[in-house]
């Protein structure tokens, strides 16, 4: 199975077949960011809505502390009610802070998360497409380390304690 991949895709060297490897695990880590890049995204939306609905609820507690005109019953106020308004500031904060304003469209925002879960799909279809054959490449890749190791340096730590030595190691070898 693995020589019949190799020949479909034309791999024929040790150099086709690291190149065409490297190829695939890019496309391969490209989507796996973009993935989570999304993923962040997505909490950045929910804390927004929660923020939203935040300065929804304590708003008018907000506008009558702002009304109090005297510091003593500003005061008495604030201290019967902080909770509300630490809540409401910190949510007024962050709105500022991850959207640069209070007045935040949410269709806009569930366009966006579904623009995104789109994305999501298409790159989850990417790897799904591209695991078996990074899996195939892999293998081969391997098996030409123990065969050759001379002629290609293994990638992951464990490929590189299944080796034996690492490179330096073949060279303090020459070297002695």
């Amino acid at each position: 199975a693995a020589v019949d991949y190799l020949r479909t895709h034309g791999i024929d060297t040790v150099e086709s077949l690291t190149s065409h490897l490297e190829e695939l695990e890019s496309i391969a880590s490209k989507a796996r960011g973009s993935m989570k890049f999304n993923e962040k995204r997505y909490q950045t939306i929910d804390s927004i809505k929660k923020s939203l609905a935040i300065l929804k609820k304590y708003k008018p507690i907000h506008d009558a502390y702002m009304k109090k005109g005297f510091k003593l019953t500003k005061d008495h106020y604030a201290s019967a009610h902080q909770e509300e308004l630490d809540a409401y500031n910190r949510a007024y904060r962050f709105l500022k802070k991850v959207a640069g304003t209070t007045d935040v469209d949410l269709a806009a925002l569930d366009a966006e998360v579904k623009t995104r879960q789109a994305q999501d799909a298409a790159s989850q279809a990417m790897l799904e497409s591209t695991k078996g054959d990074l899996e195939q490449l892999r293998n081969v890749r391997y098996y030409v380390c123990k065969v050759m190791p001379d002629k290609i340096e293994p990638k992951s730590v464990r490929e590189k304690l299944a080796a034996g030595k690492t490179k330096a190691d073949r060279e303090n070898a020459e070297r002695n």
